[in-house]
Order: C-alpha cells, then structure tokens, then sequence
C-alpha cells in the first residue's frame, strides 16, 4: 500500500524531510526530499525499518475455535 501511494503512511504526500544519515564527504545529511510517489516507491516501501510490527501479541485470524457435538444432541434438534 505503501509503494502505491495509498496507505495511511502517504498522507503527508507532498511535505520535505530530511533522511537520517552522513554525505559522502562525512558531514551529516542535510538535504531536503520532498515526500512524492518517487520517494515512496523508491526509498520507504523498500525499508524495512518502516514495516516492523510489534510481535507481543496474537492477531486473531490465528485463532480457530473447533467444537464437537454428540450426535445424541444433534438427534433433539432434528439435523440430521
């Protein structure tokens, strides 16, 4: 969603930032990018420091709940 331009991440389309990290000449980065469908594709979607979730808990399309009736109790309710 994010590489597309349509994720809750993209709202701030269109604004600068100014990526952590050195030149080459050893000084720290102080260049503006402007946050545009380029940045997204070519710099955010492909860091995957973006897209680290917190691991402490159970999402719950994990969760299965099985049952099993007697079939005595099938047989008063008439299903079968």
């Amino acid at each position: 969603m994010a590489y597309y331009g349509v994720g809750t991440s993209t709202l701030d389309r269109g604004q600068t930032t100014i990526i952590s990290g050195v030149k080459a000449d050893g000084t720290a980065n102080d260049i503006s990018v402007t946050k545009n469908q380029e940045y997204y594709q070519n710099y955010y979607a492909l860091n995957s420091e973006n897209f680290v979730e917190d691991g402490s808990y159970t999402r719950l399309r994990y969760v299965s709940l099985n049952y099993k009736l007697s079939k005595k109790l099938l047989e008063r309710l008439h299903c079968f």
